[in-house]
């Protein structure tokens, strides 16, 4: 999708006055992770039926370990379709799986320049890690992929976003979500929220986690019932974020009469830009993690029901 139809879609009014969510494009990283399948598929079944014609170019390299490398092989092959094959992508085991044949490509080099091999061993091994190193740089390019969008109303250039769906009404979230100074109650990693100013646009949400960072946050599109945008304020000193500038928001979607869709979303442009994949993808285990909890617990207090888990419907994750 180009960076044209990105930013038409966040210029296209809404309702509420609220910024209409980008659609990301996460089919290169299904692709390369597909490919990498794949390829580790075959690389392995070859080394678990024909150990023995691999060992005799490498060194004559035990039998059994090449049988282990194989099998090893396969168990890998079989997490990557399973990444590639989820309704949301987990960026953090993707940018584990990019670590992981980056570490496949070195230790093949180290190979090719310490073990006395063969011209044909070299060649096998040397090729391997050449589509290794093909596969990684393309699932590279797909982590940036999944997360572009640039929006020149905001000055962003990246965008993530948690969903969890819920059996409750929308009608009996939103006021529990919109007492936005009570966020502190659902969030174990804060220890202190309070809101500034009366609710509604314009209104500004101090915060404080418990290692002591603070930031604030202004509302700048409310829509009774749908959700809230908000706008970082990372002129502030000490912003402990590494974005700049930052925006997000929150939004409501009934599936049901009974069930309801949150999502929590942020727009940004990370310091330094081309770190984006990687700090994006660090941080996605605990982000996805955290707010999930967060949203739940915010169920759990809209229905009065201890069972908040139970009540979970879908998935979590960048949709």
């Amino acid at each position: 999708m180009t960076s044209e139809v990105i930013a038409s879609r966040h210029d296209r009014p809404q309702a509420g006055g609220m910024t209409p969510l980008p659609t990301l494009d996460e089919g290169r990283l299904r692709r390369a992770l597909f490919a990498n399948a794949a390829f580790s598929c075959l690389t392995g079944s070859t080394l678990l039926v024909a150990p023995q014609a691999v060992a005799s170019h490498l060194a004559e390299a035990p039998e059994v370990a090449l049988r282990a490398l194989g099998a090893g092989l396969l168990l890998f092959a079989g997490g990557l379709l399973w990444q590639a094959t989820r309704r949301e992508l987990r960026l953090a085991l993707a940018l584990a799986t990019v670590v992981a044949d980056l570490s496949w490509v070195l230790g093949s080099l180290a190979i090719i320049a310490l073990v006395p091999l063969s011209v044909v061993g070299m060649l096998l091994i040397g090729v391997v890690a050449l589509i290794v190193a093909a596969v990684t740089v393309a699932q590279l390019s797909g982590l940036a992929l999944a997360i572009r969008a640039p929006d020149p109303a905001h000055g962003t250039a990246c965008h993530y976003r948690v969903s969890v769906d819920l059996a409750c009404s929308a009608d009996s979230l939103w006021p529990v979500i919109a007492d936005l100074g009570r966020i502190v109650a659902y969030a174990p990693g804060l220890s202190s929220s309070r809101l500034e100013g009366g609710q509604g646009v314009g209104a500004v949400r101090h915060c404080r986690d418990r290692r002591g960072a603070r930031w604030r946050e202004e509302v700048t599109a409310w829509r009774n019932g749908g959700g809230f945008d908000l706008r970082f304020v990372t002129e502030d000193a000490g912003f402990p974020f590494p974005m700049d500038p930052m925006v997000g928001g929150w939004r409501l979607v009934a599936l049901t009469a009974e069930s309801t869709r949150v999502t929590v979303w942020w727009s940004f442009t990370t310091r330094p830009a081309w770190a984006a994949p990687i700090v994006v993808a660090m941080t996605d285990a605990g982000a996805r993690r955290d707010m999930t909890r967060i949203i739940r617990a915010m169920g759990d207090a809209a229905t009065h029901d201890e069972g908040a888990e139970d009540r979970s419907l879908g998935g979590i994750g960048v949709a």
